[in-house]
């Protein structure tokens, strides 16, 4: 069996969607954001979703309307209608995951997070997981994954190959703090902040928001395995992340292109 890369979760820091700027040329989740970030040097965190012909997109929101200008539903839409809508004012479009591992070739990990869990409920279906999986299945490139949705961690692990090198995390953060997750129980919600066995998926790694996490949970998840934080946005955060994590996810600019620890 092929041990996991875990090594590729504190290799470079990660940039939040590429290393993107929604008012210049290289928006959020861009081919061109993540192209900046592979060129300065560090790791790109991107979001994947599926289109209505089951196509994986690389884009972050339920709705067309803050990166599209158009309140269209994105799951209403097949991967060559949303191809022709422009990323803010720049000449990018929304691209397909497939695009975006011919264009990185390995060069820097991708940390890609599976949105299969909205304030709609958890998505069990399968679809976006398999899907996944497959484009990886010939990208020779270092590559996590990871979802808020249990499901989505327990279905990755399942059918994980045993020749497949990606680990698979659990993305979590003060549940109650966010009317996403207003449908979760107070159980779930604690359960799933807290990573509580039995309530939390078990996984490879934990990407947690760094506004929620405490020393206390920093050390708890540590000894286990792995821990990265998001969204670093400002000095004070990354050096709070210095002393409880392992890597950031960060929109900050002072983060330097250099292992973060």
């Amino acid at each position: 069996m092929t041990a996991r890369n875990l090594d590729l979760l504190k290799a470079f820091p990660i940039a939040h969607r590429g290393f993107f700027d929604n008012a210049g040329r290289f928006p959020e989740n861009s081919c061109g954001a993540i192209a900046e970030a592979v060129q300065l040097g560090f790791a790109s965190e991107l979001d994947v979703m599926l289109s209505a012909d089951n196509e994986v997109m690389v884009f972050h929101d339920d709705s067309l309307e803050r990166m599209g200008g158009n309140k269209t539903l994105f799951g209403d839409l097949g991967a060559k209608e949303l191809q022709a809508f422009q990323l803010k004012q720049s000449v990018e479009n929304i691209p397909t995951l497939a695009q975006v591992l011919a264009a990185v070739q390995g060069r820097r990990p991708l940390i890609i997070e599976l949105k299969s869990f909205t304030r709609n409920g958890i998505q069990t279906d399968g679809r976006l997981e398999a899907q996944v999986a497959q484009l990886l299945s010939g990208y020779a490139g270092p590559v996590a994954l990871k979802s808020f949705n249990p499901f989505s961690v327990a279905e990755l692990m399942r059918i994980r190959k045993p020749s497949d090198t990606w680990p698979v995390g659990f993305i979590s953060c003060n549940h109650a703090k966010d009317a996403d997750f207003a449908f979760m129980t107070a159980e779930q919600m604690h359960g799933l902040s807290q990573l509580v066995e039995g309530i939390a998926p078990v996984c490879e790694f934990v990407s947690y928001n760094i506004n929620d996490l405490t020393s206390e949970l920093s050390q708890r998840i540590r000894a286990r395995m792995p821990l990265m934080v998001w969204t670093v946005r400002t000095e004070e955060q990354f050096n709070k992340a210095k002393i409880l994590a392992d890597n950031v996810v960060f929109e900050w600019r002072g983060v330097l292109a250099e292992r973060f620890v």
